[in-house]
């Protein structure tokens, strides 16, 4: 809704009073602030949803709560990962294997050591040199093998921490938490079910959206960051300034009107999304 008004008025039967008028409110149109009535929003709106099925273990927040970004907002049951986990590091650190097929190298290699001067002498066949050469291979072979097994426990590990932190739930904004939708022991479906899906929403409300809709006409003479004066005349706050950031291309064919949005700054968080308020456009100079 516009609200364009004159603080003044003039005698109706003056012929040249009524020309004025007439001046005046040409310059006016372009002189006096636009006022239109739109509302405040979130600048971001987030429903977190659980990326798997499973139960919830914990729920770590509550409604209302400021979180910051990369907090654990909650977690699903992971009793068996963390199982499968615990066996999974308890391979890792055996050094059982790497040190038996360790011990083998070193025997052939001090075999063959031994049976190389005595080849010269004549004391040693060469098809024992040839035999302990190919122990000694197979045995540099075994020590191999049990590293890279020690190497895929690593892996395997790591891959079970990964799952575990992937059923865990963070906030990917700083934001506050407005609504839970599940609570501790609940199921979640996570895939195709998104209603089941959803664990919480996060909204960031700094800085906040402001929408209004104004006639093509006036659209036209809006601009990227023209600033604008916002007015909260029910909820006895101090005006702000805001900066529009977007003017719609397309006009609404029914109302002939064009949504723009303001940014405005929230730092304190004293103003709440979904707040009525007036909101001033200062023409272009």
């Amino acid at each position: 809704m516009i609200k364009n008004t004159l603080p003044f008025s003039f005698p109706r039967s003056s012929v040249g009073t009524r020309n004025l008028l007439f001046v005046l409110l040409c310059i006016s149109s372009n002189a006096i602030a636009q006022t239109f009535e739109g509302f405040t929003e979130p600048n971001l709106e987030l429903k977190i949803a659980a990326p798997e099925s499973g139960v919830l273990a914990s729920v770590k927040v509550k409604e209302g709560q400021q979180v910051e970004k990369n907090q654990i907002l909650a977690t699903l049951d992971n009793r068996v990962l963390e199982a499968s986990l615990t066996i999974a590091k308890a391979k890792q650190s055996l050094s059982g294997k790497i040190n038996s097929a360790s011990a083998t190298q070193r025997l052939h290699q001090s075999r063959l050591e031994r049976l190389k001067p005595l080849l010269e002498q004549g004391a040693a066949q060469q098809t024992e040199i040839d035999q302990t050469r190919a122990e000694l291979e197979v045995a540099k072979a075994n020590v191999q093998t049990a590293k890279e097994e020690q190497h895929i426990n690593s892996l395997e590990a790591k891959q079970i921490e990964a799952q575990i932190e992937r059923r865990t739930l963070r906030s990917p904004i700083d934001g506050i938490v407005t609504d839970i939708h599940k609570k501790m022991g609940e199921s979640v479906t996570g895939g195709t079910n998104a209603n089941d899906q959803h664990v919480l929403t996060l909204v960031r409300v700094n800085p906040l959206i402001v929408t209004i809709h104004i006639p093509t006409s006036i659209a036209m003479n809006v601009f990227v960051e023209q600033k604008a004066q916002i007015q909260f005349p029910d909820y006895s706050l101090e005006s702000a300034q805001g900066q529009v950031f977007f003017v719609s291309p397309i006009t609404n064919a029914g109302s002939d009107t064009v949504k723009v949005k303001i940014r405005l700054t929230n730092q304190d968080v004293k103003l709440r999304s979904g707040m009525k308020c007036l909101v001033n456009l200062q023409p272009k100079v």
